[in-house]
């Protein structure tokens, strides 16, 4: 499966009151996507979406704050919740 249409998957996935780790569904869509493109087609797929449905999903990076560069974040994983 291409990993945008594993990422319409996730999003179509998406049901009320329910979180979703993006790692996660990477390893159930079996897709053989490095992790760092996956966040990154999702986050592509989440701008795409309309102004009413980003209304609807809120999303929350995990990761850890990098000491060298100023406290940026090294992203690991995304969570998406559906409202």
């Amino acid at each position: 499966m291409p990993v945008d249409q594993g990422a319409m998957y996730f999003f179509d996935a998406l049901s009320s009151g329910q979180s979703y780790s993006a790692i996660n569904a990477l390893k159930e869509l079996d897709l053989k996507e490095q992790p760092d493109i996956w966040l990154n087609c999702l986050m592509n797929g989440y701008h795409e979406l309309s102004d009413k449905e980003k209304t609807k999903v809120q999303f929350e990076y995990v990761g850890e704050r990098d000491p060298h560069f100023n406290g940026n974040l090294n992203v690991t994983d995304i969570i998406f919740k559906h409202l």
